[in-house]
């Protein structure tokens, strides 16, 4: 990733992750939320240009053993918490 892109892919993670700190639910992966934001639509609806970055980014934030971003969102054991830990974690790691 060139070093320019950062800032940009630190923003829109921030940006994401108030999302979720606002109003987090599961069940719609890439979707529009109807009621909330989930870990991708909180990202989806933003329009980023720094979609892939990202999306990589939170992929390495996962906990080990998780598929994918979505089942991690999904399960019934992950909590808002959770979520925003992977984001910290994301962030952390766009910052290095």
């Amino acid at each position: 990733m060139k070093h320019e892109t950062i800032p940009a892919v630190v923003r829109d993670l921030m940006i994401g992750r108030q999302r979720i700190v606002k109003n987090w639910e599961k069940g719609h992966g890439h979707l529009a939320p109807a009621e909330g934001y989930c870990a991708l639509s909180a990202l989806a609806c933003a329009g980023t240009r720094n979609w892939h970055a990202i999306y990589r980014f939170l992929l390495r934030a996962l906990p080990a053993g998780q598929p994918s971003i979505h089942r991690y969102n999904d399960h019934p054991t992950t909590t808002k918490q959770d979520i925003l830990d992977l984001y910290d974690r994301a962030i952390e790691l766009a910052l290095d």
